[in-house]
C-alpha cells in the first residue's frame, strides 16, 4: 500500500477500519511522535482509491481482525528519521 498508492508510512498505521470505504481509503489522520493527530489541515484530507487486487487482499485481511470500526488496521509505529547534523549542533 505504500508503494501502490504513495501512502507515508504515517498515514498507512494510522489507518482504521472505518477507513476503509468500498474501493477507497480516507486518510484523515497520522502517527505524530508515536500517538494518532488528525491530518494538519482540511486539504490534507483525502480519499486514495484501491486497484481492485488491492482492494480485495486488504478486505480479505480485515476479516481476519476484530470487527470494532475503530481499531487501527495495522499495528506497529513508522520510525521517525532525525537529521545527526541537527542533533550535533
Amino acid at each position: 500500500m505504500l508503494i501502490q498508492l504513495g501512502l507515508r508510512s504515517e498515514e498507512l498505521f494510522a489507518l482504521r477500519r472505518n477507513d476503509v470505504r468500498g474501493s477507497g481509503l480516507v486518510i484523515d489522520e497520522a502517527i505524530v511522535d508515536g500517538e494518532t493527530k488528525d491530518t494538519k489541515t482540511i486539504e490534507s484530507v483525502g480519499m486514495m482509491y484501491l486497484t481492485p487486487g488491492l482492494e480485495l487482499e486488504l478486505k480479505h485481511y480485515l476479516d481476519t481482525l476484530p470487527e470494532d470500526p475503530r481499531r487501527m488496521a495495522f499495528s506497529g509505529t513508522p520510525g521517525r528519521c532525525t537529521n545527526p547534523a541537527r542533533e550535533l549542533s
